[in-house]
This record gives C-alpha cells, sequence and structure tokens, in this order.
C-alpha cells in the first residue's frame, strides 16, 4: 500500500478561515446522538436511550458471546497524532453476564471494562483480541461501587494504546499491556472508541454513561497546522480526518428511545 508522507507543507488557500474541530466530547445532555457517534452494527433502538435518564446515555446488555459479537456499540474514530477517551460509568443495574465498558474497536481490539458474576462486579482488560478469539485477559479489582471512570490512550505515532481505569477520576491505573493499532484495510482503517454493554448469557441489564470527554495533547497545534499556509501538517493525520469525515456521511440519525 505505500505509506503516507509525515509532513507536507499545506498549500496557500489565499485567505484565513475560523478553526473548526471534529466534534468528540459528549455530556449526552441532548435528546439526539451527536453527529461524531456511529452505530458499530444496526441499533436495536429499544435497548438505548437519552431520554429515559436525562443527561446520561443509556445502554441496555443485548445477548452476545463477545465484544466483537455485540451490537448497539456506539463508536467514534480516534484522532491523531495521538488522544484519550474517558467515560464516566454508572453500574448500579448491571445484571450478572452482563459486561459494559469502552473499547478500540478493529482488528485487534482491545477493551476495559465491568464485568459482573454471581453479584461481583469487576474491573477487566481484554486486549488484542481478533474478531471470536479472546485477547489477553488482565483481572483488575472488585469495584466495590457503582462509578469508574474508564479511559482509552492512543499513540498514532507508535500505533500503540493502553487502557486504564480509575474510582475518582484523577488516579488512573493502567490495567493489561498494550494494544496493537494497525492502519491498514483488515477491517475498518484506523481504530474507533466504542461504549458497549452486552450479556453473555440472555438480555441483562443496563449501565448509565454520564459523559465521554476526549483529549488530544496536540489539539491546539493541529488546529494552527489547519489555519496557516506556512506550516506543516501531518498527511497520516490528515487521512485519519477523512476518513471520519467520509464515515460520518454514513452514520444513522436515530431518535433516542
Amino acid at each position: 500500500m505505500g505509506s503516507v508522507p509525515i509532513t507536507y507543507r499545506k498549500p496557500n488557500v489565499g485567505a484565513s478561515y475560523p478553526v473548526v474541530s471534529i466534534p468528540d466530547s459528549d455530556e449526552f445532555n441532548s435528546t439526539v446522538l451527536g453527529v461524531q457517534w456511529q452505530w458499530n452494527h444496526y441499533p436495536d433502538n429499544s435497548k438505548w436511550s437519552l431520554s429515559e435518564r436525562p443527561g446520561y446515555l443509556r445502554l441496555r446488555a443485548k445477548q452476545a458471546n463477545n465484544l466483537w459479537r455485540a451490537t448497539n456499540t456506539l463508536t467514534q474514530r480516534v484522532q491523531g497524532p495521538d488522544c484519550q477517551g474517558t467515560i464516566e460509568l454508572d453500574t448500579a443495574n448491571m445484571a450478572d453476564g452482563d459486561q459494559a465498558g469502552l473499547c478500540l474497536l478493529n482488528i485487534p481490539y482491545g477493551s476495559i471494562g465491568v464485568v459482573k458474576s454471581a453479584g461481583v462486579k469487576k474491573i477487566v482488560a481484554n486486549i488484542n483480541a481478533k474478531e471470536d478469539a479472546q485477547g489477553v485477559i488482565t483481572n483488575g479489582p472488585e469495584l466495590r461501587s457503582n462509578i469508574v471512570y474508564l479511559r482509552a490512550s492512543a499513540n498514532l505515532l507508535t500505533d500503540k494504546a493502553v487502557f486504564s481505569y480509575s474510582t475518582d477520576n484523577v488516579n488512573f491505573t493502567q490495567l493489561g499491556g498494550q494494544l496493537n493499532m494497525p492502519f491498514d484495510l483488515g477491517f475498518f482503517q484506523g481504530d474507533k472508541f466504542g461504549i458497549y454493554n452486552f450479556n453473555t448469557a440472555s438480555a441483562g441489564g443496563f449501565v448509565d454513561v454520564n459523559w465521554f470527554r476526549f483529549v488530544s495533547s496536540n489539539r491546539k497545534t493541529q488546529q494552527v497546522q489547519w489555519r496557516h499556509p506556512s506550516q506543516k501538517i501531518c498527511w497520516k493525520q490528515v487521512w485519519r480526518y477523512l476518513r471520519q469525515a467520509e464515515m460520518q456521511q454514513l452514520i444513522w440519525q436515530h431518535k433516542s428511545s
């Protein structure tokens, strides 16, 4: 496939334009999903809601053997050159067999989430899983409260990512090893953040997501590069932006149940 140039001088477009960023973070305060979101499969609209608990995304667990087979996984593209996505997850209404959390979806994929079994909730990471093949499982601590913060941190220059958790949204602990993020056409090009909830036995309970927050250490630099012709831009980053814009044209717009 060749390779994308790392940097190249931006053409002079003859004027300056307002800086516009791709939508990313979401407080889920609207009754309509933001344009940055895309369902990984055709959604079951009876299993998700933005109105049952205003200010939260509610995901009800459907039966699936694993994350690869799970439907109603809500995704958005990662952005370069590095980024992290964090969710606040309320697990109070999970049922036995439920698995809910945050993932980076591609082949391979990785996730960090809460698994409930025999009334006990544990934080678990699954790294470098491939389709139906399980990845490297790392069991974390028992979750004794209902609220947990889950984070995926991706570096698109090294094509690696790590996952971490927190109970206070201040101190995060990495769980599991590094996820490989190949930038190829094996599944779709580039990874996607995903928020998921499924049950391996039957229809389960539900979780509420208070927010998804996106951070990029280079966001300010990225904006300058787009605005000024004298600046150099990262074409690998541009390609990812263009792919996201293309995918957004395919997003299904659904009203909340």
